[in-house]
C-alpha cells in the first residue's frame, strides 16, 4: 500500500495570529501492493481518501471528508484549505515509481506513463487484485460560529477504479518483459469479469452542532449536503469468459481470443477517444457537466467521554469556565458516519451496448475437454494494440465489436 498526501492550508487558531502552513507528507509502506490499471478493474470498496491524517484534530476542514460532525468544537476559528491531493494504491501485480503519481494528468492521458513507471511482479499463482483512489481537494474552509455551531464548505474531484480476483493467466502475458510459456497456448475460463470506473466532483456544504454536553459526556452531530457533478464513467462486464493466449499470433505478436455469451460495455459521452481530422488522438478527459447534477449526503455523529473535563476549564478577563480549545479533553472518542449517499447517472456514448463476444467457435467445448488448440477461423486481438491509456475500455470494445459474433442490444 502507498499513500500520498499533499496539503496547502491556511488556518487561524484562537488567541493567535494568522499562520500559514505548507506541508507535504508522504507515507510509504512495503510495496506489497502498488498501482494497476488494466482492462478489467472491478469494483471494490476500500478506505477513505486523505488517510491517515483525517483523525488528526488539527486537520480542520479536511476531517469533514470522513466525519461531518468534526468541524464543531474545532481547534480553529477558521481553517482554509487551498489545495490538497491524496492517492491510495493497493495491488499485487505491479510495482512502480511512486513519485509518478504526482503527475495525475499523465497517468490519465499518456500511455507512455505506464511503460516508464510500472514493473511486473513475479507470478505466484494467486488472483490479481488492486484498487486506486485519487482525490483532489480544492478551495475549502470551515468557520467556527460559536462553541455549539460550525459550518464548512468543500470542493473535490475524485477518481475511483479497481481490479479484483482477475486470473493471473489473463494479466501476465500483457507485459512484454514476461516470458513464461506456461501461460500461453492454453484455454482458460473466468466466471465473471466486471469493471467500473468513475470520475466525479462534489461540492459540499457542511453544518455541525453540539447535541449534548453534560461535562463528562459530549455528543456532536453533523451533515454535508453535496452537489454531485459526474465527469466521466465507464463499465465493462463479461459472463463466462473463455480465452486463449497465442504467444506467436497476429504477425508474430502475442494475441488473444475472447469468448463470452454476454458482454456489457458502456462509457459516458465526454471521453474524447476519437481521432480528429489530422489523425491525432483525442485529448482524453474533459471537465464538463455531462451528467444531470444530483444531490448527495454525508451524515455523522461523535461521542466523547471526558472524565476530567474540569481540568480543561479556565477563567480569563472576568469570564469563568472557559474551555481550552487547543486540548484533547476526551479519554475515549467514538464516531460513526455514513458517507457518499447518492448516485450519478450518465448519458451513454455511441457504441455502448451489449453483445456476444465469440472469436473462437465452440470455445466452451474446447476448454471443457482440455483441447488446447483452436480452429482456423478463430479471430484474434493483437495484445500489442491494447492501449494502456485512460480509458482502456474504448480501445478494447471497439476492437472486439469489429470481430464479434453479434449484438444483444
Amino acid at each position: 500500500m502507498i499513500n500520498f498526501l499533499y496539503l496547502i492550508k491556511i488556518f487561524i487558531i484562537p488567541g493567535s495570529n494568522l499562520l500559514i502552513e505548507i506541508a507535504m507528507r508522504t507515507f510509504y509502506k512495503n510495496a506489497i501492493l502498488a498501482f494497476v490499471l488494466f482492462t478489467f478493474p472491478v469494483a471494490l470498496t476500500m478506505a477513505q481518501d486523505f488517510l491517515p491524517t483525517l483523525n488528526d484534530n488539527y486537520m480542520g476542514i479536511n476531517q469533514a471528508l470522513l466525519q461531518p460532525a468534526s468541524i464543531v468544537d474545532s481547534r480553529f476559528k477558521v481553517d482554509v484549505n487551498l489545495f490538497g491531493y491524496s492517492a491510495e494504491i493497493y495491488n499485487n501485480m505491479v510495482s512502480f515509481n511512486g513519485l509518478a503519481l504526482l503527475r495525475p494528468n499523465d497517468m490519465i492521458n499518456d500511455e507512455e506513463w505506464w511503460n516508464e513507471n510500472v514493473t511486473l511482479v513475479g507470478p505466484n499463482g494467486t488472483p490479481k487484485s488492486g484498487y486506486v483512489s485519487a482525490d483532489v481537494l480544492g478551495p475549502s474552509f470551515l468557520v467556527t460560529i460559536n462553541a455549539r455551531h460550525a459550518i464548512g464548505f468543500t470542493s473535490r474531484i475524485r477518481q475511483v477504479l479497481s481490479i479484483d480476483d482477475i486470473d493471473e493467466s489473463l494479466v501476465m502475458p500483457i507485459y512484454d518483459e514476461f516470458d513464461e510459456n506456461s501461460y500461453y497456448d492454453r484455454w482458460y475460463h473466468a466466471q465473471n469479469i466486471r469493471s467500473a470506473q468513475n470520475i466525479f466532483a462534489d461540492y459540499g456544504l457542511s453544518y455541525a452542532t453540539q447535541v449534548y454536553n453534560s461535562g463528562t459526556h459530549y455528543i456532536k452531530a453533523g451533515l454535508t449536503v453535496k452537489l454531485l457533478q459526474g465527469l466521466g464513467g465507464a463499465y465493462l462486464k463479461a459472463e463466462d469468459l473463455y480465452y486463449y493466449v497465442d504467444k506467436n499470433g497476429v504477425d508474430g505478436a502475442v494475441s488473444i481470443s475472447w469468448n463470452s455469451p454476454h458482454v456489457q460495455y458502456g462509457a459516458s459521452d465526454n471521453w474524447d477517444w476519437q481521432d480528429d481530422n489530422n489523425g491525432i488522438n483525442g485529448t482524453g478527459f474533459r471537465y464538463t457537466f455531462i451528467a444531470n447534477p444530483t444531490v448527495g449526503l454525508d451524515l455523522g455523529a461523535v461521542y466523547e467521554f471526558r472524565p476530567k473535563y474540569k481540568d480543561y476549564l479556565y477563567n480569563m478577563d472576568g469570564e469563568t469556565d472557559l474551555v481550552r480549545k487547543d486540548q484533547n479533553k476526551y479519554l475515549l472518542k467514538i464516531g460513526i458516519s455514513v458517507l457518499d449517499i447518492g448516485r450519478l447517472r450518465y448519458k451513454k456514448a455511441y457504441g455502448s451496448k451489449d453483445f456476444i463476444m465469440e472469436q473462437t467457435p465452440d470455445a466452451k467445448n474446447l476448454y471443457d475437454n482440455q483441447i488446447n488448440d483452436f480452429p482456423s477461423n478463430t479471430h484474434w486481438m493483437n495484445m500489442e494494440e491494447l492501449k494502456f491509456r485512460f480509458p482502456p475500455y474504448v480501445d478494447f470494445s471497439d476492437t472486439i465489436q469489429k470481430i464479434t459474433h453479434g449484438f444483444l442490444g
